[in-house]
C-alpha cells in the first residue's frame, strides 16, 4: 500500500491479506479499533474529546433540522469493498435514515453523510484514500471537520468515478439531505 508514514505506523504486522471472516473473528472484537484497507488491518485512533464534541454538535444540528427519523452512528464499520481484499472504513460518524439494517459492517447504500474530524495521525488518510473510498461507494456527502486549520469545514459532494466532483469549504457549509438545506457553522461545532 502506498500510504503516508503516519498511516504506515498504524498498519498491523500481518503476513497475508485478512479476509472478511478473519476480520470479523479476530479484529472487530479487539479493544483497539481496526479498519481494514485492501485486506490489511489499520489501527484507528480513539477521538480527541474536542472531536467528539464537534461530532455531537453536528448531530444535534442535523437532528434539529431533520427530526428523529435518522440514525446518528458514531464510529461504525462501513463496507467499501468485499472479497478478495476487503476494505471497511470507520468514519467518525455516519448518518442514515432509520429503518435499515444496522448489521456491521454497514452497507453504504443508505448512508447520506459520513464525517471525519481531522487529527494529526489521520489527516493524510482522511483527505486522501478515505475520500476516494467513500466516493467509490456513492456516499453523497463527506464532511471533513478541521479544528486546527482554515478553512475549518470541507464538504465533498457529487460522487462519481471514484471521487467527489464538488468541494465547498470555509467556516460555513450547507448540507443537502432529504430535500433540506442544513447550514453548518464551524464556530457552532467548536465553541
Amino acid at each position: 500500500l502506498a500510504m503516508p508514514s503516519t498511516t504506515r505506523d498504524r498498519l498491523a504486522d500481518v503476513d497475508h491479506a485478512v479476509t472478511h471472516e478473519e476480520w470479523i473473528r479476530d479484529w472487530v472484537t479487539r479493544e483497539e479499533r481496526w479498519e481494514l484497507v485492501d485486506g490489511i488491518p489499520l489501527m484507528t485512533p480513539y477521538e480527541h474529546p474536542l472531536n467528539l464534541i464537534a461530532a455531537d454538535r453536528l448531530n444535534k444540528t442535523l437532528d434539529k433540522a431533520l427530526g428523529d427519523d435518522w440514525y446518528y452512528l458514531p464510529g461504525p464499520a462501513v463496507r467499501i469493498v468485499g472479497d478478495p481484499r476487503p476494505t471497511y472504513r470507520i468514519p467518525d460518524f455516519a448518518f442514515l435514515p432509520r429503518g435499515g439494517s444496522l448489521d456491521l459492517p454497514l452497507d453504504p447504500g443508505p448512508i447520506v453523510l459520513v464525517a471525519e474530524t481531522l487529527s494529526p495521525s489521520t489527516r493524510a488518510e482522511d483527505l486522501g484514500r478515505k475520500r476516494l473510498d467513500y466516493a467509490s461507494v456513492g456516499i453523497p456527502n463527506y464532511l471533513i471537520i478541521d479544528r486546527e486549520r482554515t478553512p475549518r469545514l470541507v464538504l465533498l459532494t457529487d460522487p462519481a468515478d471514484g471521487n467527489y466532483r464538488t468541494e465547498h469549504s470555509g467556516e460555513t457549509v450547507t448540507l443537502r439531505i432529504a430535500g433540506h438545506d442544513i447550514t453548518v457553522r464551524a464556530d457552532d461545532l467548536f465553541r
